[in-house]
Formats: C-alpha cells, sequence, structure tokens
C-alpha cells in the first residue's frame, strides 16, 4: 500500500491526475481509512476538475485524521476557490488549532485575506495584529490587506519591517493612503524603470494613464500586469476597465463576474458593481 501511496504522490507531481486517482482508490479500497489517501485523492479529482467530489474527499480526509491541519487548509482552499467564503474560514480557524508555530502567519493570513472578502475590516485588521507578532509572510498580500483597512498608522508601521523592492512598493502604497498621488506615482515609474516584477506597479500605472487620458501608454502597463498576474483580481477590474470604452459588452462579462464572485476582496466587487451601473446608464 506505501508503494501505491508513493506512486500516487509521482503521478500527481506529474500532474497525471487520473493515474494518481487510480491508484488511491486502490489504497482506500484496502484501507478506507487512510487519511493519506483521502487527502491526495481530494487533492487530485479538485485538480482534475471534479471539485465537488473533491471537497468531499477532503472532508473525509479531515474525519479520518482530526488532528491534521493539512487536510483543514486543503479543504479551505478550495472552498474559497469555490466562493464558499464563510465554511472555508471554519476549516482555517480549526486549522490554527492544531498546526505547529510554523504555519500560523501563512493560517492567519488566509484568514485575513478572506475575512477581506467578506467585508469585515475589523476582522482583518485583528488578524493583521496577529501577523505582526509572527515571522513576516507574503508581505504583498499583506499590503493589499492594509489597503482594504486604510490604517495609515498600521500600515507604516508595516512598511518599516520590509526592505529592499517590497519596501520600496509598500513606500508607494503608504503615500497612495496618504492620497500623496505625486509621490506615490514617481515611485511606480521607478519601479517601472527598474523592470519590477510585481504588477501592482503596473496595474497603478495603467489606471494612472488612463485617468491622464494617455490610453496606449495605459494599455502597455495593462498588458505587463496581465503578463504577470493574468488571474488576479484587481489586474482583472482594471482590465475591463479599459475595454468599458473600447468593448462594453465583454467589459460588462467580466465585471458581473467579479461583482457576484465571493471570493475576491469586496471592495473589488463594490467597484465592478459601481462600473456595471455607469455602463448601464452610458449603453
Amino acid at each position: 500500500m506505501e508503494d501505491l501511496l508513493k506512486q500516487a504522490k509521482i503521478f500527481f507531481r506529474r500532474r497525471q491526475f487520473e493515474s494518481s486517482i487510480a491508484l488511491l482508490r486502490q489504497v482506500l479500497k484496502q484501507d478506507p481509512a487512510s487519511g493519506e489517501a483521502w487527502l491526495g485523492l481530494g487533492l487530485a479529482l479538485v485538480c482534475s476538475g471534479s471539485t465537488t467530489e473533491g471537497i468531499e474527499a477532503l472532508k473525509k480526509a479531515q474525519k479520518c485524521d482530526p488532528h491534521n491541519p493539512t487536510a483543514y487548509r486543503a479543504v479551505a482552499t478550495v472552498l474559497q476557490a469555490a466562493g464558499h467564503v464563510k465554511e472555508a474560514i471554519t476549516y482555517l480557524e480549526v486549522a490554527a488549532l492544531f498546526a505547529p508555530v510554523i504555519f500560523q502567519a501563512e493560517i492567519h493570513l488566509s484568514l485575513a485575506t478572506l475575512c477581506a472578502c467578506l467585508g469585515n475590516r475589523e476582522r482583518v485588521r485583528l488578524e493583521l495584529q496577529l501577523l505582526a507578532t509572527m515571522a513576516l509572510v507574503e508581505p504583498r498580500k499583506q499590503l493589499a490587506l492594509y489597503q482594504e483597512i486604510h490604517d495609515v498608522d498600521a500600515l507604516e508601521s508595516f512598511v518599516q519591517k520590509l526592505s529592499g523592492e517590497i519596501k520600496i512598493l509598500g513606500q508607494a502604497v503608504l503615500l497612495e493612503e496618504k492620497t500623496m498621488s505625486q509621490q506615490a506615482a514617481e515611485i511606480y515609474i521607478q519601479l517601472s524603470a527598474a523592470e519590477s516584477e510585481m504588477w501592482e506597479v503596473y496595474e497603478y500605472l495603467a489606471r494612472m494613464y488612463w485617468n491622464l487620458k494617455e490610453s496606449r501608454t495605459g494599455r502597455m502597463f495593462m498588458d505587463k500586469a496581465i503578463q504577470l498576474a493574468p488571474q488576479t483580481a484587481k489586474v482583472q477590474l482594471s482590465n475591463s476597465l479599459y475595454h468599458s470604452q473600447k468593448n462594453p459588452a465583454e467589459a460588462k462579462e467580466r465585471l458581473q463576474q467579479l461583482a457576484l464572485f465571493p471570493g475576491v476582496f469586496a471592495s473589488i466587487r463594490e467597484e465592478a458593481k459601481q462600473q456595471l451601473e455607469i455602463l448601464a446608464e452610458r449603453y
């Protein structure tokens, strides 16, 4: 049975999900209580497109090994992708109870992100306060969360902890929050000139140039943001704003998806709704 599990993991890493699923089902016939096999099966099913069945398998993994935080986190990740944010939070909260210290920061960052999807700024604030006492993880995601709660003092304290290019980005974000847009723009332009690989730089500049009616330059920066982060909700939103003038029907479809999907920040959903109202008035 151990050999089957090892081979299933190899198939999974090679993205041969159907082969992995077949082997894991064999393991479960021999040992229906194998939490490891249920976990692997759930992940393979989700990756192959069978999300509903995958979630059920992941929940069985959690029941087989109720103190294993990995199973809870896996269920939460899939639930978030499916838009079941409140249920995902419940699973992450349980994961936090059992996870070792090394994983606590990642879990609480995920909790903060999900609470931002619900628009619960106070809970986001509390999670960020807790994260401030832990090892630094994914500072760019944390910067976005600080923007959600609009707490300039807390953001300034966070930026002081950063270093390198991330700190420069943090300084630009801080200037944005202080409504010092000209100074923020200067930093974003410098980062762009240095060929930064951070999509936030180009998304900001795209919007800035569109507001200045320099659509060609804005499009250039938007293309770079899409290249770096095509699935990021904020990039999709900004790209839709561009298309709202060029192709209103295409923009409307994209905006509707963002406005209705619970798994993105509440602020993004709200802006998408506002843009849909503007489109409805124009066309």
